[in-house]
């Protein structure tokens, strides 16, 4: 996987891309696909566009960049008759990564803090922090970003697991270049070490899988560490 697609698969992580063929994508300006979607339609709908323009990608049918802008123009699409005001706040995370997916980030701002008011859940605390922390830098308030991250340092270490990989890939990345570099660099210092103390079941495969990549994420981490407080901009 080439680095320069980190952003967009830290929103659906986890997701694995396979199969040759591509699924056929509902069209959004069907008229039997009128109305708002419901949030889990919507994710599903993305997950299956994700999975079919990597795919595209993956076979070099379309180059990285191409697959990066028709997700956005997909998800764009799908959320034109959303509105904000109107999304119960059980559901908000879930139009949060649609539009998250859509470059449309100050509207998952919006949707993240509403979701993190009540989490419905401790996994999703911490994973709806760090993407309201990838939205804060995005939109240029990197010190914000790097408080919200740090908040989910709070949480046990069996729910820890995507720490270090969403600050690593999604918010060091978008608060990169923004006046904030040294706090950045000390944000994904600390994560290494969040990283290292997550508890993860070793006889599951998930477990093995976190197990086998932590080392590659910590040696890429302590790269942009340096690069960081060196001033460099190389991603």
């Amino acid at each position: 996987m080439k680095k320069g697609l980190a952003p967009v698969f830290g929103l659906i992580l986890g997701m694995f891309l396979a199969g040759c063929q591509s699924p056929t994508l509902p069209d959004p300006n069907d008229p039997k696909n009128a109305g708002v979607m419901a949030p889990e339609v919507l994710r599903r709908n993305l997950a299956g566009a994700a999975d079919a323009f990597f795919d595209r990608a993956r076979h070099r049918e379309i180059t990285d960049a191409e697959a990066r802008k028709m997700l956005t123009d997909y998800a764009t699409e799908l959320l034109k008759d959303i509105r904000p005001n109107e999304v119960q706040p059980s559901q908000a995370w879930e139009y949060a990564e649609v539009l998250i997916a859509a470059n449309r980030f100050a509207d998952a701002e919006k949707m993240l803090t509403v979701a993190l008011k009540n989490p419905q859940s401790e996994d999703r605390r911490v994973n709806d922090s760090l993407r309201l922390a990838r939205c804060q830098a995005m939109l240029g308030d990197v010190n914000a970003a790097v408080t919200t991250a740090r908040s989910t340092f709070s949480a046990a270490p069996q729910e820890k697991a995507p720490i270090l990989l969403a600050i690593l890939m999604e918010v060091v990345p978008a608060g990169r270049g923004k006046g904030a570099d040294g706090a950045l660099a000390n944000l994904l210092t600390d994560a290494i070490e969040q990283g290292r103390q997550v508890s993860v079941d070793q006889s599951t495969e998930s477990g093995k899988r976190y197990l086998l990549a932590l080392p590659f994420h910590i040696r890429r981490a302590e790269q942009v560490i340096s690069e960081l407080r060196a001033g460099g901009n190389s991603t």
